[in-house]
């Protein structure tokens, strides 16, 4: 069995991804997908202008669940467990990349399902064509975040994927299994996105 590799860089995962939501876009129509463009944009202000202030709400939230959880003002010295946890916060100069990833991908969460659930459904193909437009910019948005933010600094490195070019017969005699799991869940998902719409 011979082996293809396909190197895909950043740009491409970009431009997977946009085209991804561009099509989520295109099925759920421009209210939905701008009401979700201003959620993102509304974390990415959050996260670039409030992020100490975002922060610190989030570290003294922790600060408080902690204490609580180790006994609190049940202890015998509540002011020496409060100390205790006051040197363990959850957000630090570390980890602050995935903080910032988080806080879009709640944004972006939030926005999916007050969509949902605040507008019905538009006919016509306008809907389409702007919502298409509009999902290729939260796809863009919601893919230059990931890669920038979590993955960056890393200007050379690719990643590969390695496709077997052998018979199909051969790739699944040992995952059989596997493709027939998988087929019978497509087709559950397929039956229930089915039922919904009626």
């Amino acid at each position: 069995m011979v082996n293809v590799t396909y190197t895909i860089g950043d740009p491409t995962l970009l431009l997977v991804l946009a085209l991804i939501f561009g099509f989520i876009g295109f099925k759920r129509g421009w209210p939905k997908e701008l009401l979700v463009t201003g959620f993102l944009l509304l974390g990415l202000i959050l996260v670039g202008f409030e992020f100490d202030f975002l922060a610190n709400i989030v570290n003294r939230a922790w600060v408080f669940f902690l204490f609580a959880l180790t006994g609190g003002l049940g202890s015998d010295n509540p002011s020496q467990v409060l100390q205790q946890v006051r040197g363990t916060p959850l957000v630090t100069a570390d980890n602050a990349p995935t903080f910032t990833f988080l806080v879009l991908v709640l944004c972006a969460i939030i926005g999916y399902i007050l969509g949902e659930r605040r507008y019905k459904a538009l006919k016509g193909s306008y809907n389409h064509i702007v919502g298409f437009f509009a999902g290729l910019l939260n796809g863009f948005l919601i893919g230059y975040i990931t890669l920038s933010r979590l993955y960056l600094p890393r200007p050379n490195e690719v990643t590969q994927v390695i496709l077997p070019t052998g018979s199909l017969v051969a790739i699944l005699k040992d995952y059989w299994i596997y493709a027939i799991v998988g087929a019978v869940i497509v087709l559950i998902v397929a039956n229930l996105v089915r039922a919904q719409g009626r």
